[in-house]
C-alpha cells in the first residue's frame, strides 16, 4: 500500500464587493477534494488559508517541501507586474502580495491553480462535511485514497500551474460569483461520475474547463505551465473506482 504525505492549501482573499466567487471556490474545491472522486482527501490534510498574513502564508508554502504531493488553489485578486513581468497574488485584504514563483517548486509533485487575473498590475491594488462514520463509507474512501496515490506515484516529478486567464487578461465571474474557472474545473472533474472513463488527469480537466470558460467569456483564455516541459504523465484530478477491475 502506497502512503503519500499529501497536503492541500486552499488560499483565498475574499472581496465581497468584486470577488464574490472566492468563498464559493474554496468551499466547492474542499467538497470536491474530500469526495471520493476528488481523491478522498482527509480534513487534516487540508489547510484553509483565508486572508492570511503574508509571512504566515510564506511559511506554509515553505513547509510543502516536507510532503510528497501538494495541491494548491489560490482564488482572489492577482496580476502581472509591468516591472519584473512576474505574476503576483494578493493574499489578503491588507493588499500584501506574493509572487507566483513562491508557490511552486517546493514539493516533488505539485498542482497549483491560480483563479485570478493576470492583467497588468496598477499602482493601487483592486481591493474593495463530509463526516460520515459508516464503516463501509470509510472503507470505500480508503480504496479511493489508495487508487489516487497509486496514480500519483506513477507520475513524473515536477509541477503543473493552471491559470484562470492568459497574460494581460482578467479572470471573470458572474455578479453572483458563479462560473469561475475553478467552478468549471470542478465541473469537468465530476464528469467521471457518469462517464466511461474512470480517471481524469489534471490536463484533461483543464482543457475541458478552458473551453467552457472561453465559451462563457470571449476575452478570457485559461493558460498552463508545467515542468518538465515534456510530460508523459499528468497528475490525477478526478477518479472513479471499478471495484471488480481495480481490486480484483
Amino acid at each position: 500500500m502506497i502512503i503519500l504525505r499529501r497536503r492541500c492549501l486552499l488560499i483565498g482573499a475574499p472581496d465581497e464587493i468584486i470577488l464574490k466567487g472566492v468563498q464559493k471556490d474554496i468551499v466547492n474545491m474542499h467538497h470536491f477534494l474530500t469526495s471520493t472522486i476528488g481523491g478522498a482527501w482527509e480534513e487534516d490534510e487540508i489547510i484553509f488559508a483565508i486572508n492570511r498574513d503574508k509571512n504566515e502564508l510564506q511559511k506554509l508554502l515553505q513547509e510543502n517541501k516536507y510532503y510528497d504531493f501538494v495541491f494548491i488553489l489560490f482564488s482572489g485578486h492577482g496580476g502581472t507586474s509591468t516591472i519584473d513581468k512576474k505574476g503576483y497574488a494578493y493574499v489578503n485584504e491588507k493588499e500584501e502580495m506574493i509572487s507566483i514563483d513562491e508557490f511552486v517548486n517546493k514539493a516533488e509533485k505539485e498542482i497549483v491553480i491560480f483563479d485570478s487575473c493576470r492583467s497588468p498590475l496598477t499602482s493601487t491594488p483592486p481591493f474593495l462535511k463530509f463526516s460520515e462514520s459508516i464503516e463501509a463509507v470509510r472503507a470505500l474512501r480508503t480504496l479511493y485514497r489508495i487508487k489516487y496515490e497509486h496514480l500519483i506515484e506513477k507520475t513524473e516529478k515536477g509541477f503543473i500551474l493552471l491559470f484562470a486567464s492568459s497574460l494581460g487578461e482578467a479572470a471573470n465571474q458572474t455578479k453572483e460569483g458563479d462560473d469561475t474557472f475553478t467552478q468549471f474545473l470542478i465541473k469537468a472533474g465530476t464528469l467521471v461520475k457518469n462517464g466511461r472513463k474512470n480517471i481524469m488527469d489534471i490536463n484533461e480537466a483543464f482543457l475541458i474547463a478552458k473551453e467552457d470558460v472561453k465559451a462563457k467569456y470571449n476575452q478570457q483564455n485559461p493558460d498552463k505551465a508545467y515542468a518538465p516541459v515534456k510530460r508523459d504523465t499528468w497528475f490525477p484530478f478526478a477518479l472513479k473506482i471499478d471495484l471488480f477491475q481495480d481490486f480484483s
